[in-house]
């Protein structure tokens, strides 16, 4: 299967972008799940064929208010290429954007602007 796999992901419930071009986005964060599970954009520990790389680059920004990851989950979908978080059994091998494990103060972090 074609895909962007990645450590975590996010899938979106709702989106507004605003004023200024800011996004705002009710989201669910999929991390360790049973199963494969198909988000909208995945975070952390990317793995993907090397021929999808150049896709990032290729797609104008949908928004600046986003990042790279935002991005390239986009620009891949554009081109019917999924992303995916795999299973994840081992809570001690998860990859886990909790703000307790992982200390960020950047304010434009989207775990920051959840309303869900």
């Amino acid at each position: 299967r074609d895909a962007l796999v990645g450590g975590n992901g996010r899938t979106f419930q709702g989106i507004h972008v605003g004023m200024g071009d800011r996004l705002e986005v009710r989201q669910l964060h999929v991390e360790r799940p049973g199963g494969d599970t198909a988000v909208d954009f995945v975070g952390h520990c990317w793995t993907f064929p090397t021929h999808y790389a150049h896709l990032l680059w290729r797609e104008a920004p949908l928004t600046q208010a986003t990042g790279e990851d935002f991005q390239f989950s986009w620009a891949l979908q554009r081109h019917n290429i999924s992303s995916i978080v795999p299973s994840q059994t081992d809570a001690e091998a998860r990859c886990n954007s909790n703000k307790t494990v992982f200390p960020d103060e950047d304010a434009h972090s989207s775990w920051l602007n959840q309303t869900s």
